[in-house]
């Protein structure tokens, strides 16, 4: 069984990256996506208060500690951790979430209003650059869970 403060640990990290990346790549007008406007939005039906916005960057965090647990789980079972092998887990967690955004935004009220532009398939509502990014920040994130539950890394 992983270590499950680890794998918190890992979670936590993985998800803060990702939102870190994905804040710096809005504020540097490199994607038009705001992670934290919608997530807000789909969880609150509201995207420009801060505590909106607080309340959707949680529920990723909370999100990125789950999803840790079956990366951990894999890693554990091929006996392959690290950077890399987290990447290569993060292909896959890509694959899917990329293909789960519509019902995301089916289930978003700011999309549904058009209040906010649908993220749709992979990202592809906001354009190419952010579906690289997309895929970026999920290769981020394994990356950081990979070398975090790393068994063999130095407490």
């Amino acid at each position: 069984m992983p270590n499950l403060a680890r794998v918190v640990q890992a979670g936590l990290l993985g998800g803060l990256a990702m939102e870190i990346l994905a804040l710096l790549m809005y504020q540097t007008r490199t994607t038009p996506l705001s992670m934290s406007r919608y997530e807000g939005g789909l969880l609150t039906g509201e995207a420009d208060r801060l505590g909106s916005r607080a309340a959707g960057v949680g529920a990723h965090l909370m999100l990125s500690v789950l999803i840790a647990v079956p990366y951990a789980l894999l890693m554990q079972r091929t006996r392959q951790t690290g950077p890399g092998a987290g990447s290569q887990l993060g292909i896959l967690h890509w694959l899917i979430v990329g293909l789960v955004l519509p019902g995301l935004d089916r289930m978003n009220p700011m999309v549904r209003s058009g209040q906010m532009p649908a993220l749709r398939i992979f990202a592809s509502g906001y354009g190419p650059v952010t579906m690289a990014l997309f895929l970026a920040g999920h290769l981020v994130y394994g990356a950081v869970v990979g070398a975090v539950h790393d068994p063999d890394r130095q407490k």
